[in-house]
């Protein structure tokens, strides 16, 4: 068995020559060079019963030669990809199970019963150009660029990407090439294998926006290091799988929610930093928060969405009136169009930053400069939850009714508070749902509002006729969504605390 561990980038075409002309002559290394196509068919049985066990069944071949591999469960951060494999030489292209030792498979599978089952689902041909990176006592990189295309049937998506693999020295080689590499070639970070996107084409399916979980995975035994970095790995996992998403299908929501996985990242970073400081997690926190602001005008974005979809809460007042409409079109356009989001996911700034946070869970450099790293989880929840309710409370106080201005205001200080109790929610079962669903109805609400707030300020400046009735409407609006979230606030003042 081998243990793969390799970082994927996604590349533009012109990749290949980029490292050929630009990348490779600025190392300090040996190189050797090769180039090759390899032909690779995937197998399933039709219930993917593999696939639900976490394994990938393919056969490789190259030059007349084939070897059938085997991949079980791993692990990926930040496109660093680690995943035991095990590999078996084969005469012919055809799948022989009994020739893999038995121990790989799940007790609960029949090998036998796999073998007669299983069957081609789809492939992947592309041309590999590799690159041995020698260097010295420093490690040794394998580089490879895969040109080609994945295919089911008639169905075919591209492949254009970059893997380092390290096949000698310290992980930290990866990133510092990773970060060079960006230097010189459009790429962004990739969380994707080829097998995971054959088998989304196999269903004839598309990546797709998710909801967040409603808690992260943590127990009574979690660590303050093991619940950071289960907490950062989940939200960088969440803003890279709705960067493609957004790519892909250039749909706002998921924007919306890359946004959100930043903001539970720097929540993540806010909440442990005490127990974890060193100079990178501080300049992480910084560049972190710098990323987030730069982010600020999706909610304006989101905001004018809702009040276009033909499903939202407002499109039955305002789908009489296409004047407006079309005026919102041009809006959100504009504002795609001055803040090119494409750009800034693709950028080097982004690219650089996500490999600095996956080095950063890889080489834990807290453990240099803290102490209380390694204490448990918690022991420093309730204080944790206390003190962002605590503030929470002090600024919206159970005797006094709030203004619109008053709720907005809170936003921010709400959704970092829900947060927290994302990360810890798990370790307090008991009531934890009942006492966050009032307040997550008030933040929805909050939405709600800057929503109708856009929609004056649009109103203000467009010439459409209407304005003083839509004006109207949305004051009448405001007033009546103020007094169900006075409601919610009672609700949630009424209730006792879970921790």
């Amino acid at each position: 068995m081998a243990t793969e561990l390799e970082l994927k980038l996604i590349v533009s075409g012109d990749a290949k020559s980029q490292i050929e002309n630009r990348f490779l002559p600025s190392l300090d290394a040996k190189v050797t060079r090769s180039e090759y196509t390899l032909f690779n068919q995937y197998y399933d049985t039709p219930d993917n019963l593999l696939r639900r066990h976490d394994i990938g069944l393919r056969i490789r071949g190259r030059d007349g030669k084939f070897e059938q591999t085997i991949k079980t469960a791993g692990k990926v951060v930040a496109g660093l990809h680690s995943r035991p494999e095990y590999n078996v030489d084969i005469r012919e292209p055809q799948p022989d199970l009994s020739l893999f030792d038995r121990e790989i498979f799940p007790e609960s599978l029949s090998v036998d019963d796999l073998q007669k089952r299983i069957q081609p689902l789809f492939t992947t041909d592309f041309t590999r150009s590799e690159f041995l990176l020698d260097f010295g006592d420093k490690g040794i990189i394998e580089l490879v660029c895969d040109l080609g295309t994945i295919r089911v049937d008639k169905q075919s998506v591209p492949i254009s990407e970059v893997e380092l693999e390290l096949k000698q020295g310290d992980v930290s080689l990866i990133f510092e090439l990773a970060e060079r590499l960006s230097d010189v070639t459009n790429a962004r970070v990739g969380n994707m294998s080829k097998a995971a996107r054959g088998y989304m084409l196999a269903k004839n399916r598309s990546i797709s926006s998710k909801a967040m979980d409603a808690f992260l995975s943590v127990d009574p035994h979690t660590t303050c290091e093991e619940g950071f970095i289960r907490a950062a790995e989940y939200a960088l996992a969440y803003w890279q799988h709705h960067e493609s998403c957004y790519l892909e299908h250039r749909k706002v929501r998921d924007l919306a929610h890359m946004v959100m996985g930043m903001q539970l990242l720097l929540q993540t970073l806010t909440l442990l930093l005490p127990l974890l400081q060193c100079r990178t997690m501080l300049d992480l926190h910084k560049a972190l928060m710098l990323r987030v602001t730069d982010w600020f005008w999706v909610e304006q974005l989101m905001s004018i969405k809702e009040l276009r979809s033909k499903k939202g809460p407002f499109r039955k007042k305002l789908s009489n009136n296409p004047e407006l409409l079309s005026y919102l079109r041009g809006i959100s356009e504009g504002i795609i169009q001055n803040y090119a989001p494409d750009k800034r996911i693709e950028s080097r700034d982004n690219v650089a930053l996500q490999l600095k946070i996956a080095r950063t869970l890889y080489d834990k450099p807290w453990r240099q400069e803290s102490s209380g790293y390694d204490s448990s989880l918690i022991e420093h929840a309730k204080g944790w939850l206390s003190q962002g309710w605590h503030n929470i409370l002090q600024n919206m106080p159970r005797n006094k009714r709030l203004n619109a201005h008053e709720y907005i205001a809170q936003q921010s200080m709400l959704r970092q508070t829900l947060f927290t109790g994302f990360i810890l929610g798990n370790l307090f079962p008991e009531r934890r749902d009942q006492f966050r669903a009032p307040w997550l109805d008030i933040l929805s609400g909050i939405e709600e509002l800057n929503t109708l707030f856009s929609l004056k300020a649009q109103l203000n400046t467009a010439d459409i006729q209407g304005k003083d009735e839509l004006m109207l409407w949305c004051d009448e609006k405001v007033a009546s969504l103020l007094n169900v979230m006075e409601q919610s606030r009672a609700v949630a003042l009424g209730l006792d605390a879970y921790w």
